[in-house]
């Protein structure tokens, strides 16, 4: 008998509603094929993705036979949080011991998870490991999929060598050195971790093998030539009103649609009043139909790690004509079904019928060779040693216990 997996993620992804809920979809449905004793903890009232009656029954349709465990966040919790950043701030050095915190009695669920051997975690960015109350992160495998203080220098046009940059990168670094292993999106996080954490376990993992593809659609009635699919993240906002706005004239030969939550923003709603060649589809669950629809997607954007809509785009089997960030954070191979995304490569395409069946093709070739490019295989291997190893650890390490009169 094997203690059980365990995934954490901060509130529901059931919705799919950005990059990082599709990375953890991808995940937990790896996971279910190669894991009999699987676990997903959350905290059921985060203020953005909250854990309701309908993504309870949703998780238990999709992901059946996982285990749904859900906390709420206390005060005291909430505190304890606060507290460990500010520590991990000012002392990062102190990691290892401030990340094991514990506040008696404020998370019944993880205390039962722990009472039954849970040790081995896959937790979403590093700095979801100061959500949790208490662990021992080197029993924590980070899911990095962005690296925050990358995030930051661009979100506010920051050099990396920038004061608070840094400051953060330090934090994060030393979190990320505590772990008991790292996973990477992108090749570039890839090579840098492997370069600043040598004695740390990294997996390069572009995509998790899924137990059946997710089935494409090439062609069928094109009502749209070019579709942006994206949420409300401020990368997305910024790339896709800077890209339509910048190259109007040439784009309204085209017709495009943009879905997702992106579509709710202002100053994205105010672009498509002004161009009747766009269209806002809003949030849609079946991304398959509008996929199907489109004869090629794009990805107008910079940021941090792999983008999971061009990853998206090609399983569909649509060409993406791609900003030079969401290109190189792909694995090699992509040439014959990622262009540049510019007026002369999307009028080529799409002029030349044989030259964009070839690319549908290859998109769909590229991205199930994505699931076999990295080290999934190499993780489950360091995942069940670990669990394994849990079960021989009869009684739980003492807790730095956080009293709550302090808190």
């Amino acid at each position: 008998m094997t203690a059980p997996l365990v995934l954490f993620f901060n509130g529901t992804f059931v919705n799919v509603e950005n990059g990082a809920h599709a990375r953890m979809r991808n995940l937990l449905r790896w996971a279910m094929t190669q894991f009999s004793n699987l676990v997903l903890y959350s905290f059921a009232d985060h203020p953005d993705c909250p854990w309701g009656e309908k993504e309870i029954a949703l998780f238990y349709r999709d992901y059946p036979g996982v285990e749904l465990v859900l906390d709420r966040r206390s005060k005291a919790l909430d505190r304890a949080t606060k507290l460990k950043n500010a520590c991990l701030t000012l002392a990062p050095r102190f990691a290892g011991e401030v990340l094991r915190w514990h506040v008696k009695g404020a998370t019944p669920g993880f205390d039962r998870l722990k009472a039954r051997g849970a040790r081995t975690m896959i937790v979403n960015y590093a700095d979801a490991i100061s959500q949790l109350n208490g662990v021992d992160p080197a029993d924590c495998i980070i899911e990095t999929h962005d690296l925050k203080f990358l995030h930051y220098a661009k979100k506010f046009s920051r050099p990396v060598w920038d004061g608070r940059v840094m400051g953060k990168l330090r934090s994060e670094a030393y979190v990320l050195n505590a772990a008991g292993g790292l996973i990477a999106i992108a090749p570039p996080e890839s090579a840098m971790f492997r370069l600043w954490f040598p004695h740390t376990p990294v997996f390069y993992v572009p995509s998790y093998p899924e137990a059946a593809a997710v089935s494409a659609r090439a062609r069928m009635a094109a009502r749209y030539d070019l579709l942006f699919v994206g949420s409300e993240n401020h990368f997305n906002v910024d790339g896709i009103t800077a890209f339509l706005a910048a190259n109007a004239a040439w784009l309204s030969r085209y017709r495009i649609a943009l879905a997702g939550r992106v579509c709710a923003v202002q100053s994205v709603r105010d672009l498509a009043a002004q161009n009747a060649n766009i269209t806002l589809l809003g949030f849609v669950k079946d991304l398959e139909e509008v996929y199907g629809a489109a004869w090629a997607a794009i990805s107008p954007v910079e940021g941090t790690g792999l983008k999971m809509k061009v990853v998206e785009a090609l399983r569909y089997g649509k060409p993406v004509f791609a900003s030079a960030h969401s290109a190189n954070s792909l694995p090699p191979g992509s040439e014959g079904c990622v262009f540049p995304l510019n007026e002369a490569s999307i009028a080529r395409l799409f002029k030349n019928i044989p030259a964009y069946e070839a690319a549908c093709l290859s998109a769909l070739a590229y991205g199930a060779a994505i699931d076999g490019a990295g080290e999934s295989e190499k993780l489950r291997a360091l995942l069940v040693e670990r669990m394994e190893s849990s079960v021989r650890r009869a009684a739980l390490e003492p807790h730095a216990v956080l009293a709550e009169a302090v808190l």
